[in-house]
């Protein structure tokens, strides 16, 4: 999960006007505050808690727990896909020339 959201989710929280979620860019206020929202969402992802090292984001603990049963069902339903080789037929191709 938290390669998903590092990668997927991360970047449009952090930085809005990347992918036109907002035209203007945020304040500095509100950058921020994005800021901490993905540092909070990061540790939900990868099921960590805030420590000692940033004191001040430990209220946020409550939060992580109440939601990391959610977070990593809502993870592993987006990465739950058919197969793909079943889906495109590729043993079939492989099966008629013989395994190549």
């Amino acid at each position: 999960g938290g390669f998903i959201y590092l990668r997927y989710f991360n970047p449009v929280i952090v930085n809005p006007t990347t992918l036109f979620v907002s035209h203007a860019p945020p304040t500095k206020t509100t950058r921020r505050n994005l800021v901490l929202v993905a540092k909070v969402l990061q540790n939900l992802s990868n099921g960590k808690m805030f420590g000692q090292k940033e004191s001040f984001m430990i209220k946020c603990n409550a939060f992580i727990t109440k939601s990391m049963q959610p977070m990593q069902s809502y993870f592993r339903e987006i990465v739950n896909v058919d197969d793909l080789d079943h889906v495109f037929g590729g043993d079939r191709e492989l099966d008629s020339c013989g395994g190549c």
